[in-house]
């Protein structure tokens, strides 16, 4: 009797891991390439999104940065960094890790 919560316990966790299950009716017809797919695709456009939170951009530094790289044009706005881009014309700014050749000077 004691195992049985335990296997439950089990079961369910496997479950949990299982990924999405899909029910249909037995006179429906499945494509399982496109819903596989779909999926697929669906995946990528979350890790797309997790990527893009993870990603912080400006389009217009804030008043007191200053450059710290000529080669790079790399800018230090307080204690962060960022590096300009151009995308459609227009220069955006992503933030990063100072520039290997300019270390972060201790204060």
């Amino acid at each position: 009797m004691k195992r049985s919560p335990l296997l439950i316990a089990l079961l369910l966790a496997t479950l949990a891991h299982a990924g999405p299950v899909i029910i249909s009716k037995g006179d429906s017809s499945i494509n399982a390439f496109a819903l596989r797919d779909q999926l697929a695709r669906e995946h990528e456009w979350q890790e797309w999104l997790r990527l893009q939170q993870a990603l912080k951009w400006l389009e217009v530094l804030p008043v007191n940065c200053e450059l710290t790289s000529q080669q790079d044009h790399s800018y230090r706005c307080g204690g962060q960094y960022y590096r300009p881009y151009r995308q459609a014309g227009k220069e955006i700014y992503i933030q990063g890790n100072p520039s290997p050749s300019h270390p972060t000077s201790p204060q």
